[in-house]
């Protein structure tokens, strides 16, 4: 025989707010349609974690070595203070032969197709 009053005191509804004291696990997906208030989540303690993730939204200083296995679009300027792709971009930057610009080339060159000089 079930209390029915027992029972409705017990029973978590959906419609009223209240206050669960038992640890409940939830199996499935977990979906919040409103504000979540919580300082920790499987165990991570969120507010040290906020200093140390990256934000979609926010202008931030990225340190450590970064791999990107996807394509990556940038729609701005890159800068980079650092390796590429193991490259020094920088050390590139200083050295590259510029087509437009005057050079002084000091290390020897083979040209293995025609030159021509133009006027």
């Amino acid at each position: 025989m079930v209390d029915i009053d027992e029972f409705v005191k017990r029973v978590v509804t959906v419609d009223t707010p209240q206050r669960i004291w038992a640890s409940k696990n939830f199996t499935g997906n977990l979906e919040f349609k409103g504000q979540l208030n919580s300082t920790t989540v499987n165990g991570l303690n969120l507010r040290d974690y906020v200093d140390r993730v990256v934000f979609k939204n926010r202008d931030e200083v990225v340190r450590g070595k970064k791999t990107i296995k996807g394509s990556v679009n940038i729609e701005g300027n890159l800068n980079i203070d650092g390796y590429l792709n193991d490259v020094d971009i920088p050390k590139l930057k200083g050295k590259a032969m510029s087509k437009s610009k005057p050079n002084d080339i000091t290390a020897p060159m083979a040209f293995v197709n025609s030159v021509e000089i133009g006027k």
